[in-house]
């Protein structure tokens, strides 16, 4: 409903620091419609992100505020970011673990599900082939199941066939993905590893010399020192290099003294270096000029399962565009499993930690989504506008499609982490995340109006601040989409304010101060079908505006203690005016999402009075006579008004008006009367009775004979009113003559003598 209302009130500094009033009151709400889920675009959305046309790499970001069904002042927030897949080149290679163990708690079982949702997302039906997955799986042997392919129902195949047994050769796994990719020119290159735990088989230095370049290559974990024990280089501590530069200058550094057999005589079985012997590290002797001995001559190599797979990761991840994620399947934090697959992985964010069978079809649609995405290590910075809120209770609201969130000092901060669900638009493949939840206005909206202006309707505000979006494009550089930059909007929205105010007007039409009404407080109550019920507390020329609307629905305003003898009381919301202190009354209104801002103006006019005085003239005129004055009064709506009203001045009483609106009174010369408290809009007749005119009175009214009526008929009219009513009789004497009352008393004395006389005369002569 759009109003037409012209009010346009000031909101003056005393509203802001010494308004009088207090609210009681209570809100019963039905249950709200719940929070859109965060897990799907809807079609508005797909159509937003189609209309970006965004080419391949490239990334957008959108914000959408939509009002909730039913509500009003409550916008359900959609923030949404997208990027479409890239067209450069990506070689995959899944490194599936199928030792003894994987049989447990059905992990074989559900690393096979997984997997192939991985397939399924990398391969979809129809790719470009701009994609390849190979699939190495290793026990105690290794075995290429798959080389770099694009066909997902092939590679699935291959899947679907592992089974499970024997031991753990992790480090074989990693050296055949390393050669696939080796071989690759893909422009991005992968290895997924999963495993459930620590390696138990390995593959000695000696053996593969020339596979390893330990030149070259950071031996972190291959645990290095001189023969006198003086110098030592690489434990997880720091970094050292041995190279044709540096060896003699090697770095002294505290060794790992407890892990994965860095120390001789520590640990057993999955410690020695080939799956055989009884001593738990194997040693070896690096020569720059010789190589590898036993003599202790040289560099002292203590090897381990451990120290070889970690090391056989460090020589994948030279190669720049090869990154490498691992997933710790049933593997407890901090135990050597967890240690191992952690410095397997690139980085800590490529490592997924003590994962169930259940969760690893997450966590192999997350990598998915990591290996396609241009929008990868996500975070956002969203808080509210001013005005604007997620109410006490409702944070739980709050719905990521990824990743993780917080609120706190208003404002929300999600890690979103890489894109990772996809959506078909027209046939290209787009990745997003999407964040919902709910929003309302509060009372600090109140500090965007302009204090020294009129409310200004269909005003839109901002429900967000400045809101930031930071990430890694395809190419690894950081940027960051922020709405002040103008790279996406923050939605404005029109809230719906309601405004009560408070008014007092006297006799005359004159607005009353609140001193003037002796600072008395006036209860104004709106109340709405589905539970609202607020009571406002204002004095004379105050005023609230109220940011707690919530539903919509149908409002009723009632005012109960205004003294309905002195005063009227209306209500006037949007254009309509209305008499509120009778039940028979029509006092509601109607909001619905959308409507104007709702100014609710409450008026107590001080009702008015007629008085009405009686002057008698002219020298036949008696000033000692009652002369009866009829009244008939009507309403503005041309009703009869009926009931009594007291009267006053030179004389006093009261007046009952009958069915018809009728009453009278006698009035002589010099006498008035003022009738009290008529209702505003009061129309009036006062008129004498007909008999006075037959008396040879003439009458007249303010001055004027011409109808010997007066009728006020203007319904607005509010301020009192008077009635003189004159009476004139007079008799005009011949010039020259003394026009007293002796004079009449003669001449009539002098007819009389003559009509006697001239009876008698006639008498006579009929005699």
């Amino acid at each position: 409903m759009k109003s037409k209302s012209k009010i346009r009130k000031t909101l003056s500094l005393l509203f802001s620091f010494a308004l009088c009033f207090s609210l009681i009151g209570k809100q019963v709400k039905a249950k709200d419609p719940a929070v859109p889920s965060a897990g799907t675009l809807t079609e508005a959305e797909k159509q937003k992100i189609k209309n970006k046309n965004l080419m391949p790499g490239k990334t957008a970001v959108f914000k959408d505020a939509n009002p909730v069904s039913g509500m009003v002042n409550t916008w359900d927030i959609s923030l949404y970011m997208t990027a479409r897949d890239v067209k450069e080149t990506s070689d995959v290679v899944l490194v599936i673990d199928k030792s003894g163990s994987m049989k447990e708690n059905s992990r074989m079982a559900k690393a096979i599900a997984a997997a192939n949702k991985f397939v399924d997302i990398v391969l979809p039906d129809g790719n470009s082939g701009n994609t390849r997955v190979s699939l190495v799986s290793f026990e105690s042997n290794v075995s290429v199941d798959q080389a770099l392919t694009s066909n997902g129902s092939v590679l699935k195949q291959k899947i679907s066939s592992l089974s499970a047994n024997g031991g753990t050769y992790t480090q074989g796994g990693l050296y055949e993905a390393r050669k696939i990719l080796n071989n690759s020119h893909a422009d991005h290159k992968y290895i997924v590893l999963l495993s459930d735990g620590e390696p138990t088989f390995s593959t000695s230095i000696n053996a593969n010399i020339n596979n390893y370049d330990l030149k070259n290559v950071n031996v972190e974990y291959a645990y290095a020192q001189n023969s006198n024990n003086s110098i030592r280089i690489g434990d997880h501590s720091g970094y050292a290099y041995i190279s044709h530069q540096n060896e003699g200058n090697a770095h002294d550094l505290t060794p790992d003294s407890y892990r994965y057999g860095t120390r001789t005589g520590f640990g057993a079985g999955s410690y020695s270096t080939e799956s055989s012997g009884s001593h738990p590290v194997h040693k070896r002797y690096y020569d720059p000029n010789s190589g590898f001995n036993h003599s202790e001559k040289g560099y002292l190599v203590l090897e381990s399962h451990a120290n070889s797979t970690i090391n056989e990761s460090g020589f994948a991840k030279k190669d720049k565009k090869m990154q490498v994620y691992s997933i710790g399947l049933q593997v407890s934090n901090g135990s050597n499993g967890d240690y191992v697959l952690g410095k397997v992985a690139s980085s800590s964010s490529t490592y997924e930690r003590n994962k169930t069978p259940e969760q690893l079809e997450t966590v192999f649609t997350g990598i998915a989504g990591k290996i396609l995405s241009a929008m990868k290590n996500v975070k956002v910075s969203d808080p509210m506008g001013t005005g604007f809120e997620i109410p006490i209770g409702e944070v739980s609201n709050i719905h990521i499609s990824q990743g993780t969130q917080s609120y706190a000092n208003k404002k929300i901060s999600w890690d979103t982490g890489t894109l990772e669900k996809t959506a078909e638009i027209d046939g290209i493949t787009y990745r997003f995340a999407k964040m919902t939840y709910r929003i309302n206005i509060n009372d600090d909206i109140l500090a965007l109006i302009n204090k020294d202006q009129p409310i200004v309707q269909n005003k839109t505000y901002k429900t967000n601040g400045k809101t930031d979006v930071s990430y890694k494009d395809v190419n690894g550089t950081n940027k960051i989409l922020s709405s002040d930059k103008g790279d996406f909007d923050i939605p404005a929205v029109d809230p719906i304010l309601l405004i009560v105010e408070k008014k007092l007007i006297d006799k005359n039409g004159k607005e009353k101060t609140a001193a003037q009404d002796n600072n008395k407080v006036y209860n104004i109550h709106v109340t709405s079908d589905r539970g609202y019920d607020v009571t406002y507390k204002l004095k004379a020329g105050e005023r609230k505006v109220m940011t707690n609307l919530r539903l919509e629905d149908t409002y009723t305003v009632t005012e109960d203690n205004y003294d309905f003898k002195l005063y009227e009381s209306t209500i006037k919301v949007y254009d309509n005016e209305v008499e509120i202190h009778k039940a028979s009354d029509h006092n509601t209104f109607k909001i619905k999402q959308g409507d104007p801002d709702s100014p609710v103006l409450v008026t107590n006019r001080e009702k008015p009075g007629l008085a009405i005085s009686k002057t008698v003239t002219g020298n036949m005129g008696d000033a000692s006579k009652d002369f009866t004055i009829n009244i008939t009064l009507k309403d503005k709506n041309n009703k009869p008004i009926t009931g009594s009203y007291q009267y006053s001045g030179s004389k006093s009483g009261t007046l009952t008006f009958n069915a018809q609106g009728q009453s009278s009174i006698s009035l002589r010369d010099g006498q008035n009367i003022y009738i009290e408290k008529l209702p505003i809009g009061t129309k009036y007749i006062v008129k004498e009775d007909q008999s006075v005119e037959d008396d040879g009175y003439i009458i007249s009214y303010n001055g004027s004979d011409k109808d010997g009526v007066l009728s006020i008929t203007d319904k607005d009219k509010t301020g009192d009113d008077s009635i003189e009513i004159v009476n004139n009789k007079e008799i005009l004497t011949p010039t020259g003559v003394k026009s007293d009352s002796r004079s009449y008393i003669i001449l009539l004395g002098t007819g009389v003598l003559m009509i006697v006389l001239m009876s008698m005369r006639r008498k006579k002569i009929n005699d």
